[in-house]
């Protein structure tokens, strides 16, 4: 499980404002523009519609129990949402499914600005990297698996955000925030093309978290402040 713990670990590009305008800094996005091409161009060369290559799931059975890939969206299925719950499409586990479409789910407010909250971490993400905009465009889904405690994952077709451990714990102003590391941390997965949480994955991850923040677009540093990824 990621969380913004003591050590700083998860928050250290967060906090690192004025990285974009050293040397190291502007090499450190290039490297992450070079990885958001490299994505890019091997999408070209996968299957309709799908976002990783097989090989990123080769270890799927021994990812750790955060398990930030997957195969398949489990027991998730495609719905078309009722306008209450922000309409278009949600990734629900079938208990909630007849709920979502026909609009009699609880707390569908909450549900709806929630969804515009991850909308707005796109957002956020293309505005700082639009190469990046252009590879989630299609890919970041709306997930509502009231039975997991997981916030996110990858499989071969989309980035699915399951939103609602947060609506559980409904936090106006907090939400925004961890949407955002959210997203970031399944695209760094995405980028880095496997499920683990080693220094590859972790300094991808960062550098996006950093790109938004020196583009001006992410919450300020002390916006991460006891903000965390749990599970």
């Amino acid at each position: 499980v990621i969380s913004l713990d003591d050590d700083g670990a998860a928050g250290g590009a967060a906090d690192r404002r004025g990285g974009g305008g050293t040397a190291g800094g502007e090499e450190s996005r290039r490297a992450l523009e070079r990885q958001i091409a490299a994505a890019a161009r091997q999408r070209q060369t996968l299957r309709a519609g799908h976002i990783l290559p097989a090989a990123a799931f080769a270890d799927e059975a021994n990812e750790s129990e955060e398990k930030c890939l997957r195969g398949g969206h489990d027991a998730l299925k495609a719905v078309a949402a009722h306008d209450s719950v922000g309409g278009g499409e949600v990734y629900s586990d079938v208990a909630s499914a007849a709920h979502l479409a026909a609009g009699t789910l609880p707390k569908a407010a909450q549900l709806k600005a929630l969804r515009a909250h991850l909308e707005q971490a796109k957002r956020t993400l293309a505005a700082a990297l639009p190469s990046l905009g252009s590879l989630l465009e299609g890919t970041v889904k709306a997930g509502f698996d009231v039975g997991g405690a997981y916030l996110g994952f990858c499989s071969e077709r989309a980035i699915v955000v399951n939103l609602a451990p947060l609506l559980r714990r409904w936090n106006e102003a907090g939400t925004p925030v961890e949407l955002l590391l959210t997203l970031a941390h399944e695209a760094a997965h995405l980028l880095s093309e496997g499920g683990a949480h080693d220094s590859a994955w972790r300094q991808t991850y960062d550098e996006l978290i950093q790109a938004a923040i020196v583009a001006g677009v992410g919450p300020a540093p002390g916006a991460f402040a006891g903000v965390g990824r749990r599970a």
